[in-house]
């Protein structure tokens, strides 16, 4: 049986090409709650991924994809707004009520770099800080201004952090100091959220909050 749009929660995934964010996506899909997942990144999941003993599943655990270059803002911005206003302006009622964002998770990825200091590459180390970092603030300073301006203000963010925020380990320059500019961002992402209408200068957030939290 089909479950109404309206009754649908809406997440958004970075990441899902890899296997924390394809089992974060097949998660929500096989959960009690229902949800419309829309991942968005270089390419789909591939078949190393989603098929299971060499076979392809019977479904997918996403609705949509939508390709993007998560590291570049006018990639991200184009791909999402063209996405959702064409839900916005859809003749279906229940495909208008998946014009919203509940939850984003941030776990896209990467580990470059991971030799002694010396031999680091400097466009090495820019790329994972790109990946790891930039691309969070881009897909959160997007879903900043959506969740801000759609009915009932508010919603979630999940960034997928690395132990090596905590404890560095050796030989991993780029990665830890990556991981550890998320929490950063992480803690003043939370803060920003709580004061959504302020931080989005959107009045009609109201008293809509963004609760952000990072896990390891």
């Amino acid at each position: 049986m089909s479950i109404p749009s309206a009754q649908e929660k809406v997440c958004l995934i970075t990441g899902a090409s890899g296997t924390i964010g394809y089992a974060i996506a097949q998660a929500l899909k096989s959960s009690a709650s229902p949800w419309h997942v829309i991942l968005i990144g270089r390419r789909a999941p591939p078949p190393s991924i989603t098929n299971m003993n060499g076979e392809p599943p019977e479904t997918l655990p996403y609705d949509t994809f939508l390709q993007a270059d998560i590291t570049d803002e006018s990639s991200v911005k184009t791909a999402l707004d063209s996405h959702f206003e064409s839900l916005q302006n859809h003749k279906d009622f229940e495909k208008q009520a998946l014009n919203r964002l509940d939850l984003l998770v941030n776990c896209a990825g990467c580990s470059l770099g991971n030799e002694p200091l010396a031999d680091v590459n400097v466009d090495d180390f820019r790329k994972v800080m790109e990946v790891n970092l930039i691309s969070p603030f881009i897909l959160s300073k997007w879903a900043f201004t959506k969740m801000a301006g759609q009915p009932n203000p508010g919603g979630r963010i999940i960034n997928i952090g690395s132990i090596a925020s905590e404890s560095p380990r050796l030989n991993a320059v780029p990665y830890t100091t990556s991981k550890y500019a998320l929490s950063g961002l992480t803690r003043a992402l939370s803060m920003e959220g709580r004061h959504l209408s302020q931080t989005t200068k959107n009045d009609l957030a109201g008293g809509g909050i963004v609760s952000v939290c990072q896990i390891n």
